[in-house]
């Protein structure tokens, strides 16, 4: 698909959430096979424009992405503040005449809202994500000028009595008509928290709406392993946007009323945003302790995030699950938050996190004295914090709303039915499951030749169709296969190994092809190969996906074949497999590597072992160090003891590959495959 995101603001110049927003879902996108282009608004910047339709306008790329900034000659004083602007229509049809956009998703309508007017004229789909309450409150914040929190307008006549004043009255009359135009000429609204769905859907809009929560780029975390004695040192952090609504002021009140010697606060955050207000702030703070260490930029994150020990929000408005929050969380530093609902849906008080009255100082005060005290708290929070959502997955969420999106508009072309992924029309043909009628944009994804029919027979389409929570097993098997690979192709961009299209590839445990009918996007189909014990799997996947393939065994030693693989990928065996065989099939497979091929397999993980219940880890047999086995598992052909669910540490996994010389590990993905099992990449040598 060609999508266009709108946005406010964006990179090199603007850099908090909304930004972060469009930049991950840009780049996962494209991955993903999308051609992407980013509409904003250059607000500050003034170098390499052109004149063009009155306008200012220029192109350029970030990381990757082709950005067109747009500006007025002389930026109006309510450029900010209106939501559209006929001055603005004339370039944005020149935008979208020259470029061809199949869905254009608004991710803030603020400066360039215009282009949802523009595109209607042009019949192109909107999505517009809301991240914060811009459309409802002119101020974005929800909450007047006095620090007052807001919750809800009244239509426009609390701005007026509460914040702009009778003179403004007009003017806001006409802002709120033109938030309801908005809301009339979108497709699909998107939240990332239900509080703010809530708010929105009570006051303003009552359309079809969906929660899709922030994710996060797991290539750039490195879990914080710290632990913590009664004499340790405790950093802690504020990596936000120093202006007042954030509430650095709190923190830095709080830091100094608690007076614990052991520890240190460090501010991060751009002092130019209000000068007077970090003026303030440095005024306030005239503790040795206290380091402000200026603007920063996500690729320091990783670092700066090993070396604090606590991060915290003291937030004075609606904040919305803030993507510094789940970036913290995702490193495995504990947070604390004030206690509103978009932060308190992901942090539970004392359990994951801690959080605090807003505004109180004295309440954050009590935390920071009682962590200061015992730092040995931070050590069970720490094994508390569970992952948040992946880009790669909340990019599939947002893919599955395009595809619907763009269906309605083109319901003449793509019939549809209760699948909302792939148009559902099943008809038998021995023992087959056809889907004949294929969504547009899926097709164009994968190519024409792209196989969808399902084996009556395939356990995993059988799995799901009998799990009690999954209403669409259909639409659960292709998205499980296609985040497969997406899996691979970061997993590959991330070693920085380039694929020829003829290198050999083995999906080893290949099932009837769940994962092997989106290789051919990647590889030649002669260049694949298939392997199961299942014999009639092999023969669909020969038959149908046109790969080569032969059958497996049982037993490793039973299995003679010749040929060597460039890469052997491996999902959900090593999951399963009893000790004896597991270190038996790891061996045989690296076996089967060219020199410097790739050995990349899936386990079940300490985040794995955590989620079980009491009642089931007591029934796990603890065969070896760090080896965990229960019998039983979800296919039922084969013994339990050999193959039933198999939990493995890290450190097993890397002492057993280590000691019997099975090349190097080149890569650990923890939770990468559907976001609960654990990868592992071996690298054979010479």
């Amino acid at each position: 698909m060609n999508i266009l995101f709108s946005v406010h603001q964006f990179f090199p110049h603007h850099y908090t959430g909304t930004e972060r927003l469009v930049l991950n879902l840009s780049k996962q996108l494209q991955k993903n096979g999308h051609h992407v282009k980013v509409l904003t608004y250059g607000i500050i910047e003034t170098e390499d424009y052109h004149f063009q339709d009155d306008f200012l306008i220029k192109e350029y790329n970030f990381e990757g992405v082709p950005v067109i900034s747009v500006r007025h000659v002389n930026i109006p004083a309510e450029v900010s503040f209106s939501i559209f602007d006929p001055d603005m229509e004339k370039i944005l049809h020149s935008i979208l005449e020259k470029n061809s956009f199949d869905i254009i998703h608004v991710c803030h309508p603020m400066r360039t809202g215009t282009i949802i007017k523009v595109a209607k004229k042009y019949n192109i789909p909107v999505l517009l994500t809301l991240t914060d309450f811009w459309l409802m409150c002119p101020r974005g914040i929800a909450s007047t000028p006095q620090g007052n929190l807001c919750n809800g307008s009244a239509d426009g006549k609390e701005c007026i009595a509460e914040c702009y004043g009778p003179l403004w009255s007009e003017k806001i009359q006409q802002r709120f008509a033109e938030a309801t135009q908005v809301f009339s000429m979108v497709s699909w609204v998107v939240f990332p928290t239900a509080f703010l769905q809530n708010m929105f859907s009570k006051k303003i809009y009552s359309g079809p709406s969906h929660l899709i929560r922030f994710g996060n780029d797991y290539r750039y975390v490195r879990y914080n392993i710290k632990q913590y004695t009664e004499k340790s040192v405790v950093v802690v952090g504020f990596l936000s946007s120093l202006l007042p609504h954030k509430g650095a002021h709190i923190l830095i009140k709080a830091f100094i009323q608690a007076d614990q010697k052991n520890l240190y606060l460090k501010i991060f955050g751009d002092p130019l945003l209000e000068m007077e207000y970090f003026e303030q702030l440095k005024n306030q703070s005239k503790d040795h302790r206290t380091e402000f260490l200026g603007r920063y930029n996500n690729e320091d994150m990783e670092n700066i995030l090993q070396d604090l020990d606590l991060v915290i929000l003291p937030s004075l408005w609606w904040e919305n699950t803030p993507l510094v929050m789940l970036r913290a969380l995702a490193h495995k530093v504990p947070v604390i938050v004030s206690d509103f609902p978009g932060m308190t849906e992901i942090v539970r008080d004392g359990v994951n996190g801690f959080v605090f009255r807003p505004g109180d100082s004295n309440h954050l005060k009590d935390i920071l004295i009682q962590i200061g005290k015992t730092p040995s708290l931070l050590n069970e929070i720490k094994k508390n914090i569970s992952y948040s959502k992946r880009i790669e997955e909340e990019a599939f969420e947002y893919e599955v709303l395009y595809k619907e999106i763009y269906s309605k508009f083109h319901s003449d072309v793509i019939q549809h039915s209760n699948c909302n992924l792939i148009g559902m029309a099943e008809s038998k043909v021995s023992n087959l499951k056809i889907v004949p009628v294929l969504h547009t944009y899926f097709m164009e994804k994968y190519s024409e030749k792209f196989v969808f029919e399902i084996h009556d027979n395939d356990s995993m389409y059988q799995f799901l169709k009998q799990h009690p929570e999954i209403k669409d097993p259909v639409k659960e098997y292709y998205s499980s296969g296609e985040s497969m690979i997406q899996a691979l192709d970061d997993i590959l961009s991330d070693q920085k190994i380039i694929v020829r299209g003829d290198s050999s590839f083995l999906d080893f445990a290949s099932g009837y092809g769940r994962f092997t009918r989106f290789l051919p996007y990647m590889f030649t189909s002669g260049a694949i190969t298939v392997s199961d014990i299942d014999k009639e799997a092999v023969d669909f996947c020969k038959e149908r996906i046109k790969v080569n393939g032969f059958y497996s065994s049982e037993d490793p030693a039973d299995l003679d074949i010749q040929t060597k693989f460039d890469i052997i990928w491996v999902a959900s065996l090593f999951s399963h497999l009893s000790l004896k065989l597991w270190e038996a099939w790891i061996e045989k497979l690296y076996g089967m590597l060219n020199d410097n091929g790739l050995l990349i397999f899936s386990t079940h993980g300490c985040h794995c072992f955590n989620m079980l219940d009491g009642i089931t880890k007591q029934n796990i047999l603890h065969l070896d160090h760090g080896f965990y086995f229960i019998k039983q598992s979800e296919i039922n052909t084969l013994s339990n003891n050999v193959y039933g669910t198999t939990y493995v540490t890290e450190e097993y996994v890397t002492k057993y590959v280590e000691k019997n010389k099975l090349g190097q590990i080149i890569g650990y993905y923890p939770h990468k495959l559907w976001n609960f099992q654990d990868i592992y990449v071996i690298k054979k040598y010479n």
